[in-house]
């Protein structure tokens, strides 16, 4: 025990010991700065729809980016899947201008049946009330040479497809959705200033609502008062309030469906008074006189279609007005709540155009929405909207049947618009008034914009950032704490080694005394009196409890600065 004694008091040992203490102390240092600074390296936001029509097509947008920096990054490989592993992907995609990454899978009918199991049989009519929903997880997949590989699922929920088309035609319309947060207190948007009067005048859209700063269009239709016919008018149009970029037409003159569109491009909320007046010289001299106060909104973009209209498999068309300079837009297109199409386009001076597929079906539509936006997390109150009709062919006769649809359904839901005129002048054997698509265009713009105005943002599916950060946050606490207990279990074993060289300079100490007493007996007389001792002894203790407390208040303070690391 000796040897190994003589052995511990050697400098080299003690001084080793007390390297390889600091050694260990940065190293459980430099581990723990390590763990609190690490990140989420890549991240995936992804929005579309929970539900999928499993007749449609099913659109999903996606961003993948730098989760550290928010820096737009652009994915060497990019697809959809189902959950289980190793699935073939659905669809894949490249990212486009300004890195958005758009996929389009095709309807859930037409997959192969190894990607969909026995999922259709489910859904199919007459499966039971059980089967009406199914639910399935999909996954989305990203890979960048420079990260790993990214992958997250998310839960989507199959739908039954509609019965009939006018099923599909009530599924697809949505509640109203505001733009203006002072809108309860906005006044009526058409008053009539002489309700004795033969004839009557409707708007549309129904509020009165338009795009503040940009081109905007406000449908007026002329009809009956007490049969609902409608009339050939002129409409004398004067501007009482309001302040607009372009002049407004002082007079129209509605077509032989009592329809007239007043483009308007309003900077301010506008009043006008419009006086509508038999067409024909041989009609009752009668007038109608109504006072429109239309409300302007910051949209900042409205959207128009050239026509109100197409044919399942063609893609729809359009164009763009903003306030933004040279800003890309979102485009969806929607039908009821399910995304059908999306994509991102770009702007120039102003203005911009856009271009998204239409499902190839039997049974389409017969009602979908187009909306454009900026923002890709959130497009706030900056909105527009068009409705249009999806016909399965470019037939007369399917035009004039799904327009019947559609105003079925407002003659339905509000019965006193009179909407039974426009249905005797469809039915067979049509009226010559439709007999055309061009003549049947501006019913169906204006009865399209008598519909709720539907908006409904891309809901988010995916956002692994802060997923993928809470699951760190939880493994670095996990970690951390571990790591705290080392860091604690080092401080003792230097408090430790720290008493252990303090006892031996305690026992050399002592030894010292020893030697120094023995000499004192043999010179008979004391060499240091007991007093110094004393003294010297409580010297000794301090610079002791100094030495522990320094070390401690030392440990603690690494403890405490690497746990807010």
């Amino acid at each position: 025990m000796r040897p190994v004694m003589q052995t511990l008091q050697r400098p080299i040992v003690y001084r080793s010991a007390i390297a390889l203490y600091v050694i260990m102390m940065l190293g459980l240092i430099t581990a723990s700065v390590a763990i609190g600074n690490r990140d989420v390296r890549s991240a995936l936001y992804l929005t579309g729809s929970p539900t999928w029509n499993t007749p449609r097509p099913y659109a999903v947008r996606a961003l993948y980016f730098d989760a550290a920096t928010g820096t737009r990054l652009a994915p060497d490989h990019f697809e959809i899947q189902w959950s289980a592993p190793d699935s073939p992907p659905l669809a894949t995609a490249e990212a486009g201008p300004g890195h958005y990454l758009h996929i389009q899978l095709p309807p859930y009918e037409r997959l192969a049946p190894e990607h969909n199991d026995d999922a259709i049989d489910a859904l199919a009519p007459g499966a039971g009330a059980d089967a009406a929903t199914k639910t399935r997880d999909i996954c989305a997949l990203a890979r960048r040479q420079t990260v790993p590989d990214l992958r997250d699922c998310w839960t989507i929920e199959l739908r039954e497809p509609p019965r009939t088309p006018s099923d599909a035609l009530q599924q697809a319309i949505g509640p109203s959705t505001s733009r203006d947060p002072d809108q309860d207190e906005r006044r009526p948007a058409l008053t009539d200033e002489d309700p004795s009067s033969q004839l009557a005048i409707q708007i549309g859209p129904a509020d009165g609502e338009l795009v503040r700063g940009l081109p905007d269009t406000l449908w007026l239709r002329v009809l009956e008062r007490s049969t609902g016919q409608p009339l050939r008018a002129h409409l004398d149009i004067t501007l009482e309030r309001g302040l607009t970029q372009a002049p407004l037409p002082t007079s129209l003159t509605t077509d032989t469906l009592g329809l007239a569109s007043l483009p308007v491009h309003a900077t301010t909320e506008l009043t006008l008074k419009v006086k509508a007046r038999p067409y024909a010289p041989t009609d009752p001299p009668t007038s109608a006189s109504y006072t429109l106060r239309l409300p302007t909104v910051a949209a900042q973009f409205a959207v128009s279609l050239p026509r109100p209209f197409t044919v399942a498999g063609v893609p729809v068309e359009g164009s763009v007005n903003t306030i933004l300079t040279d800003a890309p837009f979102m485009t969806d297109l929607f039908e009821g709540p399910s995304m059908i199409a999306a994509n991102a386009f770009g702007s120039a001076n102003g203005s911009g155009g856009f271009t998204l597929p239409t499902p190839e079906s039997q049974n389409p539509g017969p009602l979908a929405r187009v909306q454009v936006y900026q923002s890709f997390f959130g497009a706030g109150d900056a909105w527009d909207i068009a409705h249009l009709l999806i016909l399965k062919d470019d037939a007369p006769e399917t035009l004039r049947e799904t327009t019947a649809l559609l105003l079925n359904h407002l003659h339905t839901t509000h019965p006193d618009e009179r909407w039974d005129a426009y249905l005797d002048l469809l039915s067979p054997p049509h009226s010559p008034s439709v007999d055309t698509a061009g003549r049947i265009a501006p019913l169906i713009a204006f009865a399209l914009s008598r519909l709720p105005r539907d908006f409904q943002s891309p809901q988010p599916l995916l956002n692994t950032r802060e997923e993928d950060r809470r699951e760190l946050e939880a493994w670095k606490d996990d970690l951390q704490r571990d790591l705290y207990y080392m860091m604690i279990v080092v401080l003792l074993v230097g408090l430790l080694i720290v008493a252990y060289f303090a006892l031996l300079g305690l026992r050399r100490l002592r030894r010292e005394k020893a030697l120094l007493a023995e000499i004192d007996l043999e010179l008979d007389g004391p060499l240091t009196d007991n007093s110094d001792a004393r003294l010297e002894d409580l010297v000794t203790l301090f610079q002791a409890f100094i030495v522990f407390a320094t070390i401690a208040l030392f440990g603690l303070g690494i403890i405490l600065v690497v746990s807010y690391l």
